[in-house]
């Protein structure tokens, strides 16, 4: 079976460091996790008293189906590993993939009907959430956008991530190149325009490597925020 880059779901707090260069001290700030799917990152760093709060539209939806949908998610995620490793994802011959990304699910889906209570699971529009401006001070989007939805109009790009700077002092997004290994068409016109919009923009080299969706993050720091 084929992947595709919806199916690159279910990260753990491991793959996150990695991903996004996640300091210990940057661990304990408030964070929002963008399409977290069934990561079990907001379970990790919640239970060591950190302060995580994931969003997903997959959050509407009641626990039965969530549960279905997300054992469905990690499955196609280690098909995908097992088909394309050495040219897509940031592969490790030493870890048992199988092992780690069902731990990860089984952390999500034990920490997930408390968390919906409590708000640490929420579904909202990217576009438009109901968070105070700077509420997080760091918001990241781990396959979500550019890979994902890289067919969208880039009006929608422009407003996803306005709204993410408006309610965070910093959002990274992890990775910028798509399935087949592209990047973004409108990137370049995109961060042009945050610039323009007085955001700071930097483009970093992160641990999670692979050959198609590559290594470079994108940081973007909303410039009214306190750092």
């Amino acid at each position: 079976m084929q992947g595709s880059a919806q199916e690159l779901s279910g990260f753990d707090l491991d793959d996150y460091r990695k991903m996004f260069s996640l300091t210990d001290r940057e661990l304990k700030k408030n964070i929002l996790d963008c399409g977290a799917r069934q990561s079990s990152f907001n379970a990790q760093i919640n239970k060591i008293g950190g302060n995580v709060v994931s969003v997903d539209e997959w959050y509407q939806q009641d626990f039965k189906t969530i549960e279905k949908n997300s054992k469905l998610a990690t499955q196609n995620t280690l098909e995908f590993i097992r088909d394309n490793a050495k040219d897509y994802y940031n592969f490790d011959q030493k870890i048992d993939h199988s092992k780690k990304h069902q731990h990860a699910l089984d952390l999500f889906l034990n920490s997930y009907e408390k968390g919906a209570k409590t708000g640490t699971y929420v579904n909202y529009d990217l576009s438009k959430m109901p968070f105070k401006d700077c509420q997080f001070d760091l918001a990241l989007c781990s396959h979500l956008l550019f890979d994902v939805r890289g067919n969208l109009e880039i009006e929608h790009y422009q407003s996803i991530i306005e709204e993410l700077s408006r309610i965070a002092t910093e959002v990274r997004i992890f990775p910028l190149n798509n399935i087949h290994g592209v990047p973004y068409e409108h990137l370049g016109e995109l961060m042009l325009d945050w610039q323009n919009k007085n955001f700071r923009i930097e483009v970093q080299e992160t641990e999670f490597n692979s050959p198609k969706f590559g290594n470079a993050m994108l940081r973007i720091w909303n410039t009214e925020c306190h750092i």
